[in-house]
């Protein structure tokens, strides 16, 4: 394992790759009173075509399928699932799905070596049915629909459909009402097989524990299971198509909500160099047009915009963008 300082945070961590891929980052905090595990697979709504890496045959994964994935991975047997694991453990948990990833989480006071054996269990043995799935498809149909009455929520997502239309980036993470409804076992089980192999996850735990000791229990954890390499592999969709210069929608809202963006060029940028141009895009935009910027107090004080202005910078993977 080895252990890296990083002077500018003043922080030191440990980090190893595991024989079978996984990648773990051990953060000690001698004093803290929580800790926090975090599991991610590199794996989000862009995925949704792969590639067999014998045949060639290449498989198209529905629109929402990371998400809906992330939905079942919490079912166990029985009725028990790993939300009452964790609560019986004393920890809380939760996951979240983005557009390049999809991570679960916990947070305890106590048992963190049982808990993080608990996060890796549930996320690597999943259990999951034909029928509960079907189940599941209602859920998160209903979940599409609570998005889409939030006026704001609305306009953003048509604002990346205008930025990158014709590729997943401009489809909402949840998929559509078609993709979920058209979602099925081979789709879930294809997924998780490609992308939920521990060579593509990476575990980071934050807190008051001794770092060898949890490796060593983490190890102990994955000597146990046995992992087939995956057959097939992401395909990249890269993005091509021109932005759309204007979408409008029609909403029975009581103010009008307008929205202005600028799509950049893709940055093949990773690790370190990715954060650090992201903070600095960031810090930018927040300096030129932020709440205590002149530009805003300007704006505001000739009612050009109000308290629910924002302007949000992204840059990850393909996605390049400023929104207003």
């Amino acid at each position: 394992m080895k252990e890296h300082y990083h002077k500018v945070l003043d922080e030191t961590f440990f980090e190893k790759v595991l024989a079978n891929g996984l990648t773990v980052r051990l953060v000690p905090k001698l004093g803290y009173h929580r800790s926090y595990g975090i599991l991610t697979t590199h794996y989000g709504s862009v995925d949704q075509v792969v590639r067999h890496k014998e045949t060639g045959e290449e498989k198209t994964i529905p629109a929402g399928a990371a998400h809906f994935l992330e939905h079942k991975m919490f079912e166990g047997q029985g009725g028990l699932d790993a939300f009452a694991l964790f609560m019986k453990q004393g920890a809380m948990a939760n996951a979240f799905t983005h557009y390049f990833q999809t991570s679960y989480l916990f947070s305890a006071s106590y048992y963190i070596e049982r808990n993080v054996e608990t996060l890796l269990d549930f996320v690597q043995t999943p259990y999951f049915t034909p029928e509960g799935i079907e189940k599941e498809k209602g859920i998160i149909t209903q979940e599409l629909y609570m998005y889409q009455d939030d006026p704001l929520g609305v306009s953003y997502q048509a604002l990346n459909q205008a930025l990158y239309p014709d590729h997943p980036l401009g489809v909402d993470i949840l998929g559509t009402e078609e993709s979920i409804k058209a979602t099925t076992y081979e789709d879930l089980r294809l997924a998780y097989d490609t992308f939920y192999h521990p060579s593509n996850m990476n575990l980071i735990v934050v807190g008051n524990f001794d770092p060898q000791a949890l490796l060593a229990v983490i190890e102990a954890n994955q000597t146990r299971k046995t992992f087939e390499p995956p057959r097939y592999q992401r395909i990249e969709e890269e993005v091509t198509a021109p932005v759309l210069p204007k979408t409008q929608l029609e909403r029975d809202i009581s103010q009008p909500i307008i929205e202005l963006a600028w799509r950049f060029s893709p940055q093949k940028l990773s690790g370190l160099e990715l954060i650090r141009q992201r903070i600095l895009g960031e810090v930018f935009f927040e300096l030129l047009m932020g709440p205590m910027s002149t530009a805003y107090a300007s704006w505001y004080q000739q009612q050009w915009v109000d308290t629910n202005f924002y302007q949000s910078y992204q840059l990850d993977h393909m996605m390049h963008h400023l929104a207003i």
